[in-house]
């Protein structure tokens, strides 16, 4: 049984540039993979309009998925620019 692997991405408000570029990247996560998805937002009420908008990028990336989700709104992300930050637990078994 393989062991738990985690992918962070931190994002910002700008979806549609950010969305090219995340595709750009050399790997993807499978949607059966993801187990567990917390949404750090820097600010909620800035946030909450504009979730659905989020969702289908992040949708459009990984598919659909099935997983525990969580949603907390932090002071501060490390990234100055970004507004939210996704943590993607995925379990792989090998």
């Amino acid at each position: 049984m393989g062991l738990p692997q985690q992918k962070s991405c931190t994002t910002s408000w700008d979806i549609n540039a950010k969305d090219k570029e995340l595709k750009g990247k050399e790997s993807v996560l499978l949607a059966a993979h993801i187990v567990r998805m917390i949404w750090c937002v820097t600010d909620k009420r800035e946030y909450l309009p504009r979730r659905r908008e989020v969702g289908k990028v992040i949708h459009a990336l990984v598919g659909s998925y099935d997983a525990a989700m969580r949603a907390v709104q932090a002071a501060a992300l490390v990234e100055d620019r970004a507004k939210v930050e996704i943590e993607v637990t995925a379990v792989v078994l090998q």
